[in-house]
């Protein structure tokens, strides 16, 4: 439902559709990963940046997640 927002250019709703998904409870990675994604759509690098970062500490061992930190930190010149 979140890229059926997405692809709608709702993306402020499908933030909102993960948050609620994730809330409470640590969800799964690609949650997080997605989440993100939608952030860095909504030009809130910063929340992908950080999403990423407190998903990385829940599932250390998840390439994905590492990889589009790394994304994030290429499209900030770092």
């Amino acid at each position: 439902m979140a890229l059926i927002l997405k692809d709608a250019g709702r993306i402020k709703e499908a933030i909102e559709l993960i948050m609620e998904t994730v809330a409470g409870k640590e969800g799964e990675a690609d949650l997080y990963g997605l989440l993100a994604s939608l952030y860095d759509a909504d030009n809130q690098v910063d929340l992908a940046e950080n999403t990423l970062i407190e998903a990385i500490k829940v599932f250390p061992d998840d390439i994905d997640l590492r990889y589009k930190l790394g994304v994030i930190y290429e499209k900030t010149d770092r």
